[in-house]
C-alpha cells in the first residue's frame, strides 16, 4: 500500500504544482485568492514545493523499507495532519467556499494514508525482533 500512497501523493502533488508555478492567477482565483503580486510569488513559490514533494514522493515509493523511508512517512504523516487541521479551521470559517473543500477531502485521505503507515512501519521493527 506504501507504494501507491507515495505515487498517489506524487501525481496529487503535481496536479496542484504545474497550475501554481504556470497559471498561477487562475489556479487562486479558483479558491478566491488574492491575484497581487504577493499572493502570486506564495503560489509560485508554494508549487516549487510541491515539486520536491513529488520528486521525494515518486522515488521514495521504491525505496527498501529502512529508516530514511520511514522518516518519509512520518514526515508526510505529520504535514497532512496540519494541513488536515488548518484546511478544516478554514472550512469553518465564513472565507471558504466550495472548491477549497478539495483540501478537507485530499488531506484527509493521505493522513488517514500515511497514519496507518506510520502505525504500520512502528509494528513491523517490534515483530522482527520476536523469537520464531
Amino acid at each position: 500500500m506504501v507504494c501507491s500512497l507515495f505515487l498517489a501523493q506524487a501525481v496529487v502533488n503535481v496536479l496542484f504544482a504545474i497550475p501554481l508555478i504556470f497559471t498561477t492567477g487562475t489556479m487562486l482565483s479558483m479558491y478566491g485568492l488574492s491575484t497581487d503580486r504577493v499572493g502570486t510569488y506564495l503560489a509560485q513559490f508554494l508549487g516549487a514545493v510541491f515539486v520536491i514533494l513529488a520528486w521525494n514522493s515518486w522515488f521514495a515509493r521504491n525505496w527498501p523499507d529502512d529508516e530514511p523511508r520511514r522518516m518519509l512517512i512520518r514526515g508526510a504523516f505529520l504535514g497532512t495532519l496540519i494541513g488536515f487541521v488548518v484546511s478544516v479551521t478554514f472550512q469553518l470559517s465564513s472565507a471558504a467556499n466550495a472548491a477549497t473543500w478539495v483540501f478537507v477531502v485530499l488531506t484527509a485521505i493521505f493522513t488517514l494514508g500515511w497514519g496507518y503507515e506510520v502505525y504500520a512501519s512502528m509494528r513491523r521493527p517490534m515483530t522482527r525482533q520476536l523469537p520464531a
